[in-house]
């Protein structure tokens, strides 16, 4: 038996082995690139009354949009009323290549989101899409182990329709908002084939985004050996009362007016309430951000392994799973080939 496996961890033990550190977030917070990024924030954050406004925007209750933000602006979110308002977020650079990673982004900075944290992009290039760099909730905005801000999914159309089932399928939900967000994207909309175009923004829309000002924990069940989410009623906050993110590339911010409104009331029926409407508005820093992280060119080490006969790409069918080959070249042998070598 393995050592790791002969007995249980202590819960504070951070790893499987003492000579395997795999703790992805305390490499990350080491290399220079975010070490850059975290004083890139202290120095826009310096000069906040140095910023000049590029436009304001108001996010209407059960809707969704598509803000534009450029490399080296801020986007600020700001209530209008004194109750929190659930706002559920997307980010999309406007060629459609790279667009928000709840994957990368939680490995590296964790499920809650607070100021420095970046929301990194797609495998492939991975690079900060935006940094969180302010933040106007206290700390009694939630319960003690609860966050403001976290990534997670959007309640969706199926969602409404296992809640609500005597609503109509017109009923609002996050992914309705998302889908009308993402059609706003000019790289979308130029899509002429309609159905092209559905399937595109449904595919967008379903991915993992984050929820700012609702309330979540991820709690673990021993009796179910499972974790599991929390969500809470939002705090109090004061009419503009917000959070800020700063693009650290060209983005499109897509926004959906959560129609939980602040988790006090139901969606549909006669005690629903309606959403209260948000403030966004655009800021011109002057500060443009450090150099993106530089990765190898995996893609282009793939496709030659596809050529040198490492790796084999050709379509399946039926045949191919009774072909044996014979034994040759693969991606494992030239791997351990190369780490020998180093």
């Amino acid at each position: 038996m393995c050592n790791s496996c002969k007995s249980p961890m202590t819960n504070d033990a951070p790893n499987f082995s003492e000579e395997l550190d795999y703790d992805l977030s305390k490499t990350w917070r080491q290399t220079e690139a975010y070490k850059k990024n975290v004083e890139m924030v202290d120095n826009v954050v310096a000069s906040t009354d140095k910023w000049t406004k590029v436009y304001d925007s108001v996010l209407q209750p059960h809707t969704g949009d598509a803000y534009l933000v450029k490399k080296g602006q801020v986007i600020r979110m700001e209530h209008m009323h004194d109750r929190a308002q659930v706002v559920d977020w997307h980010f999309v650079t406007p060629d459609l290549k790279e667009r928000s990673s709840m994957g990368n982004s939680v490995c590296w900075d964790g499920f809650y989101l607070k100021k420095y944290y970046q929301v990194m992009s797609n495998a492939g290039e991975m690079k900060p899409l935006v940094t969180m760099i302010r933040d106007d909730t206290t700390d009694e905005f939630g319960p003690e182990g609860y966050g403001n801000h976290i990534w997670i999914y959007h309640c969706s159309p199926e969602w409404q329709n296992m809640f609500y089932p005597e609503a109509g399928p017109q009923i609002n939900s996050c992914h309705m908002n998302f889908v009308q967000g993402f059609n706003r994207v000019p790289a979308i909309a130029a899509i002429e084939d309609e159905k092209q175009r559905k399937e595109m923004v449904n595919l967008l829309a379903s991915d993992h985004n984050f929820q700012t000002f609702q309330i979540m924990d991820i709690y673990y069940k021993p009796e179910e050996k499972q974790s599991k989410i929390m969500l809470g009623v939002c705090g109090d906050v004061k009419k503009g009362d917000g959070l800020e993110f700063y693009a650290n590339e060209d983005v499109y911010v897509i926004a959906s007016s959560c129609p939980y409104g602040d988790f006090t009331s139901p969606v549909y029926g006669e005690k629903a309430k309606l959403p209260d409407p948000l403030k966004f508005s655009v800021w011109d820093t002057g500060i443009m951000p450090p150099e993106a992280p530089e990765w190898k060119d995996w893609s282009g080490a793939f496709y030659d392994m596809v050529e040198s006969g490492h790796k084999d790409i050709s379509p399946r069918t039926p045949e191919s799973y009774h072909i044996k080959k014979d034994s040759g070249p693969n991606g494992s042998e030239l791997w351990l080939e190369q780490a020998k070598k180093k």
